[in-house]
């Protein structure tokens, strides 16, 4: 199933991982510096919003989060960045 559209006002959400549990997804929102949680309704494919504003993390002023995996000692998400020079 396909969920609607989740409105998490940030810009240009770019990769997601999914938790080995399959019950969250995190995106990367390389245009707001943030990343984006969600719970993954697994009977359904539903995602609701860990946050109500949409930041779950934010990754610092100026990071322009690229690419992102889970540690093999979750629940950390690594995020890869790179920043205009």
């Amino acid at each position: 199933m396909i969920t609607p559209s989740e409105p998490t006002h940030a810009a240009a959400p770019c990769w997601i991982v999914i938790t080995k549990s399959g019950n969250f997804t995190y995106t990367t929102n390389t245009g707001s510096g943030t990343v984006t949680g969600f719970r993954i309704n697994r009977a359904t494919g539903q995602l609701t919003q860990l946050d109500a504003d949409g930041v779950t993390a934010e990754t610092g002023e100026g990071s322009t989060p690229i690419d992102e995996a889970l540690s093999a000692e979750q629940p950390f998400s690594l995020c890869a960045e790179c920043r205009n020079p």
